[in-house]
């Protein structure tokens, strides 16, 4: 729904998101620009609405009601991401809200006046939004000075949150959970590694077939690093690949031995579409003078990244199984989206693989991925769709028994 209002700093709508109603610059162009009023991008209402999906599975619990999670957005906007969080999560308490731009923070202003006015209860309870004016980074370094700590920090730029990692995780209390999405997809993948090593220290001495989900695993890892060298540590909560972005919840654990166990470096022959895992702080291996066991040609080496798990279960079923899935009516699309998120967690392989690549590369018809998995599933392998794109699937199958398998199909 829509209704134009007259403001004197920008010219508004009003939207509504979940529950939410807010106000948000008028949409004149598809393809949402940094350099927009303030920026707003309705096709990031997925990305959103699987959030608050997040923060309710994680914190959320019939036991205990009584909101107490406080939540940190320094790059705000219009506030929309936030102020959801603050009416659709009952466990949230408080959001701090912070932006630079002098008009999203009078933006974000009429929209807590209207959250109160459009639900009343919020003035019953003990929850609050509080607003800040400054840069993202300034914002987060001033409540670490103050001791000031949050259950959860989400850093939601137009870009690359590389810039704001470390001061996001100063910030983040025991049992926290970091947030963030990059919209940088060109770099994460590996056209241009340069700047991929300066953001989060990914090496790519080549991009490999299955780039969408390397740029995650290595994006996983991105937001963990910055808290490595303060003792702390993570693991992944969720974290997926959509519409030409990544994005994760990673959340602090206690101890290193899940970061040394799952994080490492990827062999690759592009050729014979081998792939070997590499796990040196865990399992001490080398790295040199591997060759790949079909061609004899070395394997070229990617990383560091995150090879374990990129899913809690436990959380993906509390999703799964909320009421919100089960009775809102945009719940269908999410819903085919969390299912193959949960079954891609069942092949423990940090890659995928794509059928139309495969056939392509190995001179075979064209196959669909049901057929695909159907021969795999009949031969003893364990096979899922992937979501990184409609041809995607991971199996334990070895490549050269994939190839046997598929040329039988001709």
């Amino acid at each position: 729904m829509s209704e134009n209002v007259a403001h004197s700093i920008l010219e508004v709508e009003l939207g509504i998101e979940g529950s939410t109603y807010f106000y948000h610059p008028k949409i004149r162009s598809k393809i949402p620009r940094a350099s927009d009023v303030v920026f707003y991008n309705p096709k990031q209402e997925f990305n959103r609405t699987l959030s608050i999906l997040t923060l309710k599975a994680l914190f959320d619990s019939t036991d205990n009601l009584d909101p107490k999670v406080k939540v940190c957005e320094p790059l705000s906007a219009t506030g929309i991401r936030g102020l959801r969080y603050l009416n659709e999560v009952e466990a949230v308490s408080h959001v701090c809200l912070n932006d630079l731009n002098p008009r999203a923070v009078e933006l974000i202003k009429r929209n807590i006046e209207l959250l109160k006015e459009k639900n009343p209860r919020l003035s019953t309870t003990r929850k609050k939004a509080t607003i800040d004016q400054r840069d993202a980074i300034r914002h987060l370094h001033a409540h670490h000075v103050r001791n000031e700590y949050f259950d959860v920090v989400d850093v939601d730029p137009y870009g690359t949150p590389a810039p704001y990692l470390e001061a996001a995780t100063l910030v983040l209390d025991k049992g926290g959970v970091l947030a963030a999405t990059a919209t940088d997809m060109p770099v994460l993948v590996g056209n241009y590694p340069a700047v991929a090593f300066e953001n989060l220290g990914i090496s790519l001495s080549f991009k490999p077939w299955f780039h969408h989900e390397f740029a995650l695993r290595s994006f996983v890892l991105g937001l963990m690093w910055p808290g490595f060298k303060h003792e702390m540590f993570f693991k992944p909560v969720l974290a997926f690949y959509k519409d030409h972005y990544v994005r994760s919840f990673v959340q602090r654990v206690k101890g290193k031995e899940t970061m040394r166990k799952n994080v490492g470096f990827m062999g690759i022959c592009a050729s014979c579409f081998v792939v070997k895992e590499y796990r040196p702080y865990w399992h001490r291996e080398p790295m040199t003078g591997e060759q790949c066991p079909a061609c004899g040609n070395p394997l070229k080496v990617i990383g560091p990244c995150w090879l374990g798990e990129l899913q809690a279960p436990q959380v993906l079923e509390r999703i799964l199984t909320s009421e919100w899935l089960n009775e809102h009516p945009k719940s269908e699309k999410m819903l085919r989206f969390l299912t193959i998120l949960q079954q891609e967690n069942e092949i423990d392989i940090p890659f995928h693989h794509d059928v139309h690549l495969l056939c392509r590369s190995w001179k075979i018809s064209a196959l669909s991925t049901q057929v695909v998995l159907d021969v795999l599933h009949e031969h003893g392998y364990g096979a899922v769709r992937a979501h990184y794109r409609g041809t995607a699937f991971k199996t334990d199958a070895p490549s050269s028994e994939l190839r046997s398998l598929l040329s039988s199909l001709k």
